[in-house]
């Protein structure tokens, strides 16, 4: 049985309220209204390790993390990437600086 492993409430630019679930490092969109999915930018990405919804830069977006410490940015209206950012710093405070 699978186990949410992130979820995040937001707004869809055409389908209003929503949820972003992920489930085995697969991005799943859903409406709140009747609790249909719907087809998700990232649906196809690998490897998602957390799901988020907002408003950035005036665009309703998802945003995701990859292991490896990578976020992408997709556009909800247009189903496509707008951002990628790749760490260049550790994971977690304190690694790789011996405490």
């Amino acid at each position: 049985m699978s186990r949410a492993r992130s979820i995040s409430f937001g707004r869809h630019t055409e389908c209003g309220a929503v949820v972003a679930v992920l489930f085995d490092g697969e991005e799943y969109l859903y409406s709140v209204a009747d609790g249909s999915r719907i087809h998700g930018p990232a649906q196809d990405e690998p490897a998602i390790n957390v799901v988020g919804l907002g408003d950035l830069i005036g665009r309703d977006a998802l945003i995701t993390g990859s292991a490896g410490g990578v976020v992408d940015v997709w556009d909800l209206a247009h189903h496509d990437r707008f951002c990628r950012s790749a760490s260049t710093t550790p994971s977690r405070p304190g690694a790789g600086d011996g405490r």
